[in-house]
């Protein structure tokens, strides 16, 4: 797991301890003579790595011009680690996980097999009962419905707005929604660290498509921008966005 942002070259000692079975190994070593070590494992052995929660490892400070992610320090060997997954041979697979589509992986192409991505939607209005319920929330046919709206279908984002609902509203699932403190907390906390990665002109498109009443054709949206960006600015803008899972078509 991901989360505290630990260097690349803790995760590569983390895997090769259990992967060797070396409980006191000596914590040393290059990035590189680690990846020829755990890749010799990889050749022989099937294995499954996982790197959850990629965004805790990309920087909270924005940045104009996006050539490539901002990592926190220490963690930009990650990208390198995830090219070579697809660069060397072997036998194991890397699953990774993530709220924002990184940049070693926009250039892969899924056709080869090699590669899969897949983005997972929102959990079901009855789903978020039964998740509710689970987390002792009693909800109604309506505020549940709200609640999936307002989240949609987060699982994390619904289990955190149900601590809320404990610890500043008993579990008043009506007084909760009164309050429209949706954002507040933990989840907000994620949400500003999220944004925080945005150029100005991705926060200018996220601002006026939360403020408009309906969807907005791209278009429409170009021409309501205050910025007047260039178009390849604009487009590059909406490309992030779609990325990092903070806009639909």
């Amino acid at each position: 797991w991901l989360q505290g942002a630990p260097p690349c070259i803790e995760t590569l000692h983390e895997w090769l301890r259990q992967l060797e079975g070396t409980q006191n190994a000596t914590q040393s070593g290059s990035f590189d003579q680690l990846i020829t070590r755990l890749f010799a494992i990889l050749k022989v052995r099937r294995c499954l790595l996982v790197l959850d929660g990629l965004e805790a490892i990309l920087s909270d400070a924005g940045c104009e011009e996006k050539n490539d992610d901002a990592y926190r320090p220490g963690c930009k060997a990650y990208d390198a680690l995830i090219r070579l997954f697809f660069q060397r041979r072997h036998r194991s697979c890397l699953l990774l996980t993530s709220q924002v589509r990184t940049e070693a992986l926009n250039h892969l192409d899924e056709r080869n097999g090699a590669f899969r991505s897949l983005e997972l939607a929102g959990l079901t209005v009855a789903d978020v009962a039964a998740l509710l319920a689970s987390q002792r929330v009693a909800t109604n046919s309506s505020n549940h419905e709200q609640l999936h709206q307002h989240y949609a279908g987060n699982p994390l984002l619904l289990c955190q707005s149900a601590n809320l609902l404990h610890e500043l509203f008993g579990g008043d699932v009506d007084a909760f929604l009164q309050e429209e403190l949706f954002f507040m907390g933990d989840i907000g906390s994620a949400l500003t660290r999220q944004l925080a990665r945005l150029t100005p002109l991705e926060r200018q498109v996220l601002q006026q498509l939360a403020q408009a009443e309906q969807p907005l054709s791209r278009q429409a949206l170009y021409v309501q921008l205050p910025s007047a960006p260039s178009k390849p600015e604009y487009f590059q803008a909406l490309q992030t966005l779609q990325r990092s899972f903070l806009l639909r078509q």
